[in-house]
C-alpha cells in the first residue's frame, strides 16, 4: 500500500503542470447601426437641440448606407442642419462674448468703493465714491515708500458735491484758497489743464478739483482718467485711474 501512493501523486502533479492553455475568447464586434437607426438618431439629436451631432449622423448615414431611402432623406436634411450648426455657433459666440463683457464689467465695478454716512450736523446722508490709482509712486525721504493716489467723489449735505484727489503722504503744491493747475486726460483725448485748490485746513495731501460737475460728467463717459499732479521736489507724477465701472445710481442710492 505505501509503494503505490508516491506514483499516484507524481502522476497528478505532472498532469496539472502539463495542462495545455486554452485560447482566449475573442470579443464580438459591435454591429454597425442600421440606416433606420441612424435616421432616427438624426431626428432625436435635432429635437434635442444638437444640430452638430445630427449633422454628423446624417453624414455617417450617407457614407455607410449610400443609395438607401434613409440616405436620401439625410441628404436632403444636410443644408438645413448645416445652417442650424452655423446659427448655434454664432449664438455660442454671442454668449461667450456676453459672459466676457459681464466679467469685465464686474472687474471694473469692483474698482469703486461706495460709502454712505449720516452727517451729525444735519442728519442727512453724506455719500462718497472712491477709486484707487492703478499705478503707485514712491517719493524721496521723508515720504518714501510705495503709495497710491485716490480719486473721490463726495456729495456732502453742507458743502455740496466735490471731486477730491489725495495721496497718502507728500506735499501737493496747491495752497488753500489759491488755485493751482493740474493736467487731466480722459481716455485717449488730448491732455487738459484743470484748476484745483487746496483744502481749507491747509493740509497738503489733498486737492479739490474746480468745476466738479463737469469733471463727473466727463468721468461717466470715460474708461480711464490720468492725472498729473505737482508734488514738492517730486515733479509731476502721473497717476492712472480705471473709472469705467462707476455706477451713478449706486452712488446716489438712498
Amino acid at each position: 500500500m505505501k509503494v503505490m501512493v508516491l506514483p499516484l501523486i507524481i502522476v497528478i502533479v505532472f498532469s496539472a503542470c502539463s495542462k495545455t492553455p486554452q485560447p482566449e475568447a475573442q470579443a464580438t464586434p459591435m454591429p454597425q447601426p442600421t440606416a433606420a437607426e441612424l435616421l432616427a438618431n438624426i431626428e432625436k439629436q435635432r429635437s434635442a437641440g444638437h444640430p452638430d451631432l445630427a449633422l454628423k449622423s446624417a453624414r455617417e448615414l450617407i457614407a455607410v448606407h449610400k443609395g438607401s431611402p434613409e440616405a436620401e432623406v439625410a441628404s436632403k436634411a444636410i443644408p438645413e442642419l448645416e445652417s442650424a450648426v452655423r446659427i448655434a455657433e454664432k449664438e455660442a459666440q454671442a454668449r461667450a462674448a456676453k459672459a466676457e463683457a459681464t466679467a469685465e464689467a464686474k472687474q471694473l465695478a469692483a474698482k469703486w468703493r461706495y460709502r454712505k454716512d449720516e452727517d451729525p450736523m444735519t442728519s442727512r446722508t453724506l455719500r462718497q465714491a472712491s477709486n484707487q490709482s492703478e499705478n503707485s509712486v514712491s517719493f524721496a525721504f521723508p515720504y518714501q515708500g510705495e503709495q497710491h493716489g485716490t480719486l473721490t467723489l463726495r456729495d456732502h449735505p453742507t458743502y455740496g458735491r466735490d471731486v477730491i484727489f489725495s495721496i497718502e503722504k507728500g506735499q501737493i503744491l496747491c495752497q488753500s484758497y489759491q488755485d493751482c493747475q493740474i493736467r487731466v486726460r480722459f481716455d485717449e483725448a488730448s491732455p487738459e489743464r484743470w484748476s484745483a485748490v487746496g483744502p481749507a485746513d491747509h493740509s497738503n495731501t489733498a486737492i479739490f478739483l474746480r468745476n466738479g460737475a463737469r469733471f463727473v460728467q466727463r468721468l461717466r463717459k470715460s474708461k480711464v482718467i490720468r492725472l498729473q499732479i505737482p508734488i514738492y521736489q517730486q515733479g509731476e507724477p502721473l497717476l492712472e485711474f480705471v473709472v469705467g465701472g462707476f455706477d451713478w445710481s449706486r452712488y446716489q442710492a438712498k
